[in-house]
């Protein structure tokens, strides 16, 4: 298989013609996702249980399905369930696919930390008696696990 160099260039300004398009859809949607993650963190943060398990399911829901998945059920799914959108464009459908996928990120990242997770991430080096400073930034201890034998009058012996 042969690399045809004079075709890509001349396809170049065909891909070109399009350019301000996907700049326009990306910008769009990351704007609006950022909304709506800072939108899911404050409902994340809420004391009121149904916006909390409102937003797990979201979050839950849209972290496990890939983007292009999403994209072929709004486009191609949604204007079956709802007639109503089969005059829907397909900038529309990949905008929405776009902002819908992504907030869970910008959501991740606009929360505060919650004490929770700070305390877990202590947790890990306890099995393997590492020091608290080790524990606490992540890095792996050289110390071998204790581990009792059965018959040292552990309470593993009996």
């Amino acid at each position: 298989m042969n690399f045809d160099f004079p075709y890509v260039l001349e396809v170049i300004p065909a891909i070109m013609k399009y350019v301000p398009l996907t700049l326009f859809m990306s910008i769009l949607a990351m704007a609006v996702a950022i909304l709506i993650g800072i939108l899911l963190a404050v409902m994340k943060e809420s004391k009121k249980a149904v916006l909390r398990g409102f937003t797990s399911i979201y979050l839950s829901f849209f972290r496990s399905v890939p983007t292009l998945v999403l994209l072929f059920i709004i486009y191609y799914g949604l204007p079956q369930l709802f007639p109503s959108l089969t005059a829907m464009e397909a900038v529309t459908a990949a905008i929405i696919g776009l902002v819908s996928n992504k907030p869970h990120f910008w959501r991740k990242y606009s929360a505060r930390p919650s004490f929770p997770s700070i305390k877990a991430s202590w947790k890990p080096g306890f099995p393997l008696g590492c020091r608290n400073s080790r524990r606490l930034t992540g890095s792996f201890c050289s110390k071998p696990p204790k581990m009792p034998c059965r018959g040292q009058g552990t309470p593993l012996s009996a």
